[in-house]
């Protein structure tokens, strides 16, 4: 019932958009107990999130340790930008005027996932971090594919992570949505030098 003067009177909750052959978008993976020679350095350009349109984008974005992350406002209205990592908040920034844009502090924040959400009145927002200490991490493309390079050869478990997709409450009081528990999977993956690898994931939803 917010904004609606700047925005629709109805909003699109892209939880699970699926590609070809049903194929999952924007789902982290990630080899764990990756070797230390694959420690990333930190991007020379930032990574920006956007507020636009009653949207973060992108909606899932992996952070190498160190890297410079950047929020920005493009909408005529208030966003905030609540970062939460364990259940702890991490980062909490507020931009009320369109063009606004600061740096995150990301010093004290650890490996693993954060999510955002805005808590000025537009709950359904929300995207994901990944912050990694190491560059064997890969985002799904639109078909659901990804592709993790240069890894040594070895036997590692790889895991594949999604937000979750049902919404199973809305706190009105808080202005929060509130969705299952992410889905998590993992399967062995054995790398043998000079060749490729493969591995599929089937995700199904919960009943």
């Amino acid at each position: 019932t917010q904004d609606q003067k700047s925005y629709a009177t109805s909003v699109s909750l892209p939880r699970i958009p699926l590609g070809k052959d049903n194929g999952i978008h924007k789902t982290f993976v990630i080899l764990e107990g990756a070797p230390k020679s694959g420690t990333p350095r930190p991007g020379t350009q930032s990574i920006l999130v956007d507020q636009k349109g009653c949207h973060y984008t992108p909606h899932a974005m992996i952070v190498p340790v160190g890297s410079k992350v950047e929020i920005t406002n493009s909408d005529p209205i208030l966003h905030n930008v609540h970062g939460i990592q364990g259940g702890s908040g991490v980062f909490n920034y507020a931009q009320a005027k369109q063009g606004l844009r600061e740096t995150v502090d990301m010093t004290m924040t650890k490996p693993g996932i954060i999510s955002l959400s805005c808590e000025a009145g537009h709950p359904w927002m929300s995207a994901f971090l990944y912050v990694t200490t190491h560059k064997y991490v890969a985002l799904t493309d639109d078909n659901g594919e990804f592709v993790i390079k240069d890894v040594p050869p070895g036997t590692y478990t790889l895991k594949m992570w999604h937000e979750g997709v049902t919404l199973k409450q809305i706190n009105k009081r808080l202005q929060t949505y509130e969705y299952e528990e992410p889905y998590e999977l993992t399967q062995e993956v054995t790398v043998m030098p000079n060749a490729e690898a493969s591995a599929n994931f089937d995700l199904t939803l919960r009943q």
